[in-house]
């Protein structure tokens, strides 16, 4: 009973906050700020909403252990793929955050 009231509660705040939509508007545009944050490192940003991976020219374990450093949680998917999975519910500023700490770890 409390899992099934913890998932109606959830299905109600996605619904009532509308955060599928917000992501859906909001992902394409932060999938071509990543792209930019350092084109001669970044091969490629692809993904589906708020799962992201990006292909680097070289290995992601360093960039990760960076991002990590300055408080930015991030996994890798082989070794040329850092992939973030944030939150739906993540603001613009918090977006803006992890832009610019790439920005940051790849300069």
């Amino acid at each position: 009973p409390l899992a099934c009231a913890l998932a109606r509660t959830c299905l109600r705040v996605l619904d009532e906050q509308d955060i599928p939509q917000r992501v859906a508007a909001a992902a394409p545009s932060w999938h071509a700020e990543l792209a930019a944050a350092s084109s001669t490192r970044i091969r490629s940003v692809r993904g589906r909403g708020y799962l992201i991976g990006i292909e680097l020219r070289e290995e992601a374990g360093p960039v990760q252990s960076a991002l990590q450093e300055r408080g930015i949680l991030a996994l890798t998917a082989g070794r040329q793929v850092l992939r973030l999975l944030p939150p739906l519910i993540l603001s613009a500023a918090q977006r803006d955050r992890v832009t610019e700490t790439l920005r940051e770890v790849l300069r």
